[in-house]
């Protein structure tokens, strides 16, 4: 999940999601949440206690949401399963 308030801030609930921009490539696995506070800085793991609260609201409404697979079906199958947020 992403949540653009300015910073951007990302929660990884599953696998792996990378981060990259001008300054480089972040790698965050599952459980993690990040910071990426300009276009031109290096995305940064931050404690819970970090995450300001619209970004903690606006992640709260994104896991309610439920995800059934992609657009087209394109990434489901029987090495992709679809992934279903609750």
């Amino acid at each position: 999940m992403v949540a653009l308030v300015n910073p951007a801030y990302l929660s990884v609930l599953q696998g792996t999601v990378t981060a990259t921009n001008a300054a480089g490539t972040v790698a965050f696995g599952a459980g993690v949440i990040g910071s990426i506070a300009t276009s031109a800085t290096l995305a940064a793991e931050i404690p819970a206690s970090e995450l300001p609260a619209a970004a903690a609201e606006a992640f709260s409404n994104l896991s309610a949401a439920a995800v059934v697979g992609a657009a087209g079906g394109a990434a489901t199958g029987p090495g992709n399963p679809p992934i279903v947020l609750e």
